[in-house]
């Protein structure tokens, strides 16, 4: 997925190193690739898991 696309789609910038779960697991998200989107290790981990 990464390769596909670094852009962060938490803040929109380039560079983007984790897979962050549109919807968290805790809330009942997957695995799946079409939940998973490229975010910023920082960005995925301050946005805890509040659904999109």
């Amino acid at each position: 997925m990464l390769a596909d696309d670094d852009r962060c789609w938490l803040c929109g910038k380039h560079g983007a190193n984790t897979a962050d779960h549109e919807i968290p697991l805790s809330r009942g998200g997957t695995n799946h690739r079409t939940n998973l989107r490229p975010a910023h290790k920082s960005c995925n981990s301050s946005r805890g898991n509040r659904p999109a």
